[in-house]
C-alpha cells in the first residue's frame, strides 16, 4: 500500500508514465502507417517531449472545465467577430483555453468555447446540439456570423452541423489537426462517433461540401490524426513537427489561426 504522503507523487508519476506510453503508441502507429514520406527518426524524437507535456497538460486541465458555463459574456462591438472554439474527441473546453487566452490578448474580445455533447454519441447528435449553440452565440452577437476555430473532431462536427443546417451563421472555419478523411487511430476506439471517424469511413465520404470557407492547419507529426493527408480540407497550412495535443499550445498554430481570419469576409 502506498503511504498517503506519497500518493500525490505516485499520481503524478503514473500520469506522466501513461501519457508517455500513449504518445509512444501513437507515434509507433504513425511510423507504421507512413511508409512513404515518413519524417526521419530525429523529428519523431524532437516532437515526443512537447507532445508528452501537452498531453499531460490537457489531461490535468480537464476537470477545470467540468463546471457548466453560464450565459455568454457581453458582446464587445469593437472586439472583433464572434469566435467559437470547439474541442476535440473526448475533450472539453479546457483543451482550447490557451488558444482562447491568446486570441483575447491579441484583441479578439468575443471568444467563447462550445461543448460537444454527449461525448460518445454519434456525430449527428453532437452536431445538432452544436448547431443550436452556434446559433445562440450568433444571436447573442447581434446576428453576426461566427468564426469557428476547431481542434480535431471539432472540425468534423462543424462540417456535420453545416450539413444539418445549411443556413448556420458561420463566416468561416479554421480546423486544427482535424481528421477530415478519418484517422487510423480511430480503429482503437469503440464509441459511435469514433467509428464514424475511421480512416476512409463511408460516413465521412458522404459528407457534403459546405458553402463556407475552410482553412486546415495540420502537422506531419500528429500522433492521433494521420496520415497527414487526412487533415487537408480547403486552404491548407502544414506546420511540421507538432504533435496532436501540442497543436493547441503552439505559437505557430496561433499565428496561422489569426492569419486564416483574413480568408473570411467578416464585415
Amino acid at each position: 500500500m502506498i503511504p498517503i504522503a506519497l500518493f500525490p507523487v505516485a499520481l503524478v508519476a503514473t500520469t506522466a508514465a501513461v501519457a508517455a506510453a500513449w504518445v509512444a503508441i501513437g507515434y509507433g502507429a504513425h511510423w507504421r502507417a507512413t511508409p512513404i514520406g515518413r519524417p526521419n527518426l530525429g523529428n519523431y524524437l524532437r516532437a515526443f517531449v512537447p507532445e508528452w507535456l501537452a498531453t499531460i497538460r490537457t489531461w490535468v486541465s480537464y476537470p477545470t472545465a467540468l463546471i457548466p458555463v453560464g450565459p455568454f459574456a457581453p458582446f464587445v462591438l469593437d472586439g472583433g467577430p464572434p469566435i467559437a472554439l470547439i474541442h476535440g474527441y473526448m475533450m472539453n473546453r479546457s483543451s482550447m483555453a490557451w488558444i482562447g487566452k491568446q486570441l483575447r490578448a491579441r484583441g479578439y474580445a468575443n471568444v467563447t468555447s462550445l461543448e460537444a455533447r454527449p461525448h460518445a454519441a454519434t456525430m449527428e447528435v453532437q452536431a445538432s446540439a452544436l448547431a443550436q449553440d452556434i446559433r445562440r452565440w450568433s444571436e447573442h452577437a447581434g446576428g453576426a456570423r461566427v468564426v469557428i476555430v476547431a481542434h480535431s473532431q471539432g472540425g468534423l462536427l462543424t462540417r456535420v452541423a453545416l450539413s444539418i443546417d445549411k443556413e448556420l451563421p458561420i463566416a468561416g472555419v479554421v480546423t486544427i489537426g482535424s481528421p477530415h478523411a478519418g484517422t487510423v487511430m480511430a480503429q482503437a476506439a469503440r464509441t459511435a462517433n469514433a467509428k464514424q471517424m475511421r480512416y476512409g469511413s463511408e460516413f465521412l465520404r458522404g459528407l457534403p461540401k459546405p458553402e463556407v470557407p475552410f482553412v486546415s492547419i495540420y502537422s506531419d507529426l500528429d500522433n492521433i490524426v494521420f496520415p497527414k493527408e487526412t487533415s487537408r480540407y480547403g486552404r491548407c497550412v502544414e506546420l511540421p513537427g507538432i504533435g496532436h495535443h501540442a497543436l493547441c499550445f503552439s505559437p505557430e498554430v496561433l499565428s496561422a489561426v489569426v492569419a486564416a481570419f483574413d480568408d473570411f469576409r467578416l464585415s
